[in-house]
């Protein structure tokens, strides 16, 4: 199983995360999904990043300027079958 951490502000659009969590969902998918709460946003979540405390995570882009990362993919979302 593939352990991911995962950054992100504890705010409501973050919830599907939460959910997926309960569910079990990451870890059917062979995904140890570890979320890690970041209260001091974009900031916080960056600094993570560079000393590797996360492996992902859910940032604003402008927020994220001087940054060099990589965007995976913009919100699309998926719904079960």
């Amino acid at each position: 199983m593939k352990t991911v951490r995962i950054g992100g502000v504890p705010e409501h659009f973050n919830y599907a995360w939460y959910i997926g969590l309960k569910k079990n969902a990451f870890k059917a998918q062979g995904i140890d999904l570890r979320w890690v709460d970041c209260p001091g946003g974009t900031g916080q979540m960056t600094e993570a990043l560079k000393q590797n405390s996360i492996d992902m995570a859910i940032v604003l882009t402008e927020g994220d300027a001087n940054y060099k990362d990589e965007i995976l993919n913009p919100f699309e979302p998926v719904l079960p079958k």
